[in-house]
């Protein structure tokens, strides 16, 4: 479905702008979701969970770094143990190793954990994507609708002021222009009004990012 969406999308676009562009058709739909992505708040939470429960698997899975132990004996004592020509050097190098299965335990816990987070994660991008493709149409639909909206206002001026005319030359009766003027005002209304719901439309949109 999102594919439809985001194909139909690009078709309505006719450009490439910023993201405070006033014109919704200079963006597509794949900008306005990148967009979005980064700003969203519950996606940046949900991303920055994730990566932490990340990290924590990692750590889990890898195994404990050794630990390396030096001493000196007979160090500094009198006559022939002064100095270091007595000294006793021990080195040691001990490496842990978790038994009973508590490693394999701790290994299926952090996995159960990175997958609950990714499955969250993506939960969240899905809702994020579903509902700035719904806005976005909703943007696209209007601005088409006011520039429809722009197209029957000319085009009811432009019959209005040939009416005058034909008026002014007795060519038509005067209740002609009388109706023209109904009809260019109603259009006028209706280019205000689909200017008013672009504006809205846009600004939920935008509201995203």
């Amino acid at each position: 479905m999102f594919k439809n969406l985001y194909m139909l999308g690009l078709c309505l676009s006719l450009g490439i702008a910023t993201a405070q562009a006033e014109d919704i058709k200079s963006i597509t739909l794949s900008q306005a979701f990148k967009l979005a992505e980064q700003n969203a708040p519950e996606l940046l939470s949900a991303k920055a969970k994730l990566q932490i429960i990340m990290g924590e698997a990692e750590e889990v899975s890898a195994f404990q770094n050794p630990e390396f132990d030096f001493g000196i004996e007979n160090f500094g004592g009198p006559g022939a143990l002064s100095g270091t020509s007595g000294a006793e050097y021990t080195y040691a190098i001990s490496q842990g190793v978790e038994i009973g299965g508590k490693r394999g335990a701790k290994k299926r816990s952090a996995h159960a954990n990175l997958q609950a987070a990714e499955e969250e994660y993506q939960a969240s991008r899905l809702a994020l994507e579903e509902r700035v493709t719904v806005a976005y149409m909703q943007a696209v639909s209007s601005e088409r609708e006011l520039a429809l909206s722009k197209e029957q206002e000319s085009l009811a001026e432009a019959v209005l002021k040939d009416v005058t005319k034909r008026v002014k030359a007795a060519r038509v009766p005067e209740i002609q222009k009388k109706k023209a003027e109904v009809a260019f005002a109603t259009a006028q209304l209706k280019r205000q009004e689909a200017e008013r719901e672009a504006s809205i439309k846009r600004g939920e949109l935008s509201r995203y990012w």
